[in-house]
């Protein structure tokens, strides 16, 4: 389609303007009744959601992992050395009774991490 020569423009016609920015439907209702029957509708669903229920608290756990230290070596095993506090960390805790130690800490640490025996782990070479 060629323009007139002349120095004006054809505009577009309202009725296509109004069809890119339509804002109301066909009917000529706002679309602010479909936001207020959206909002109500969520509304009712969240009045009849139960809310989440919280589990229990989960417990603190803390290993403490020393090196150069014997089986008898803290009181709280009968040692002879005073530890106050390792003796009040083991009466308020969780204190192992029956355990396998090596002599380094390598295979001991693999232990407590992987919860497997060292050469399972593939650490059993470390212990010689």
């Amino acid at each position: 389609m060629r323009r007139p020569a002349t120095g004006t423009t054809r505009s577009r016609p309202s009725s296509c303007r109004a069809r890119t920015f339509r804002s109301r439907s066909r009917s000529g209702k706002s679309s602010g009744v479909t936001l207020i029957r959206a909002f109500l509708a969520a509304l009712t669903l969240a009045t009849f959601a139960k809310p989440a229920v919280a589990g229990p608290p989960k417990p603190n756990i803390v290993v403490i992992l020393a090196d150069d230290m014997g089986f008898s070596d803290i009181g709280c095993y009968g040692g002879e050395i005073h530890t106050p506090n390792l003796d009040r960390l083991g009466g308020g805790g969780l204190r192992f009774t029956q355990f396998y130690n090596t002599g380094r800490c390598c295979p001991t640490r693999a232990c407590l991490l992987t919860g497997l025996y060292p050469h399972q782990a593939g650490i059993g070479h470390m212990m010689e």
